[in-house]
């Protein structure tokens, strides 16, 4: 299970580090093409809008998955060393169920919605667009998942 945490973890970082510098190399070339050529491509916004929500959706979850949230910190630094580790396991189970809820249902309910509509940029279905969030906060909940056995176990020993 610790192997498949590593894993996971390494994973992240990669994709939302790829992510970033796509979305970089996406803004430079607008720039460039908008003060060089005179033309702003629309896709290009889009694209960077999409691969926003998805980094975002990623790194709130790594944040929170290596405890980087300043209230999930403060008030845990706040507690007796006895309530820390219910702290943490009701927290874990907080961020487990809102992701479920929101990104799960209601991102499997809105990909649902938009099966028949296309983006206006890129003409790319939304359904495979919004459905980048929906597999960005699916990773985020077994991420966490893990995470919270992992905790739970090494608690114990």
């Amino acid at each position: 299970m610790k192997q498949l945490q590593y894993i996971l973890e390494q994973f992240y970082q990669k994709i939302v580090g790829l992510m970033v510098l796509f979305m970089m190399f996406l803004v430079i070339f607008q720039v460039f093409a908008r003060y060089l050529f005179g033309i702003s491509p629309l896709f290009i916004e889009e694209a960077v809008t999409y691969v926003i929500v998805t980094v975002g959706t990623l790194g709130a979850v790594y944040g929170l998955y290596r405890n980087k949230h300043a209230s999930l910190s403060f008030l845990r630094e706040k507690l007796p060393v006895s309530l820390r580790r219910f702290h943490t396991l009701l927290i874990n189970s907080i961020v487990i169920i809102t992701i479920l809820c929101v990104q799960g249902i209601g991102g499997f309910i809105f990909t649902q919605r938009t099966l028949h509509l296309t983006s206006t940029g890129v003409g790319y279905p939304l359904f495979f667009l919004h459905g980048l969030v929906f597999v960005a906060g699916s990773m985020g909940v077994v991420l966490m998942i893990i995470k919270t056995i992992n905790d739970w176990k090494i608690n114990e020993e």
